[in-house]
């Protein structure tokens, strides 16, 4: 166990990171009440993905030049369908419109890589995620990027925070740089996740945590806390489990120990209260 753990140090580092900075993202886009929104740009990132995993078949760029390539086409493609969504003349801000945009986005994800057969054996890794086949240089440059995230987030919390009581309780339009730098560092984490561990480490992460400690926490730092916890352990020990047996599929171990995390912090934390 120890030395095929000293094997994928750097990504279990990388996921770590990554999970972290998912978990406070989460807490913020809920708080905004963009749940189903994020749903939807963690789609259309899938398809940005894809269409960048094909620009590499084409082009074979340096390993550096394709974590550039897929990362930053799943990042503008988001982008941009973020953009769309938040136009008023198309009037998608109900989520029965956004899931038909989701459903959408799906098609057409399934339809790209029927026409790219190289695809078909990377879709199943962009929606399932497996840690282990992150190579070094990939799980590093994710590492800097959810450390630096992270970082922003941290930093910034009060005045995030600030800014989406002011959005959902008194109505008035986010905008200025602060929320610019907020939409632009989702969407590249997004695309990082997507990338790397699949879009359902990146959908777990980003509203498992928060979903699970909703309502017993007594204060915003507490509440933090305990979803860096629920992730970053939960990623941890999912990790392990799948290491010990290699029939089980990483992600998807790592979604139910976040989950056996987040009830066993909600229960303590519960009690506690009482």
């Amino acid at each position: 166990m120890i030395e095929l753990l000293s094997l994928y140090l750097w990504p279990l580092f990388s996921a770590l990171m990554l999970a972290t900075a998912l978990s406070l993202t989460g807490v913020q886009l809920v708080a905004r009440e963009w749940s189903v929104r994020s749903l939807v740009v963690a789609q259309s990132s899938t398809v940005g993905v894809l269409f960048g995993i094909a620009l590499t078949f084409l082009l074979e760029p340096h390993p550096l030049w394709s974590f550039v390539i897929v990362t930053g086409t799943g990042t503008i493609f988001s982008l941009f369908i973020a953009t769309v969504l938040g136009t008023e003349r198309f009037n998608l801000k109900r989520s029965q419109s956004l899931l038909t945009v989701f459903v959408a986005l799906s098609a057409v994800a399934a339809i790209f890589t029927a026409l790219v057969p190289k695809l078909e054996a990377n879709m199943s890794a962009i929606y399932a995620g497996d840690i282990t086949t992150l190579s070094n240089l990939e799980a590093r440059l994710h590492l800097g990027f959810g450390l630096g995230i992270t970082a922003y987030l941290w930093k910034n919390w009060p005045r995030l925070s600030l800014s989406a009581f002011r959005s959902i309780v008194l109505g008035v339009t986010e905008s200025g740089f602060g929320i610019r730098a907020f939409t632009v560092s989702t969407m590249l984490l997004v695309a990082l996740g997507v990338q790397g561990l699949g879009l359902s480490f990146v959908l777990a992460c980003l509203f498992l945590p928060t979903s699970l400690t909703a309502g017993t926490d007594q204060s915003l730092r507490q509440h933090q806390i305990h979803v860096v916890l629920i992730s970053s352990v939960g990623t941890f020990l999912g990790f392990l489990v799948s290491l010990a047996d290699t029939r089980l599929p990483t992600t998807a171990v790592i979604v139910l120990a976040q989950l056996v995390i987040g009830f066993g912090i909600r229960f303590i934390t519960t009690r506690t209260r009482s």
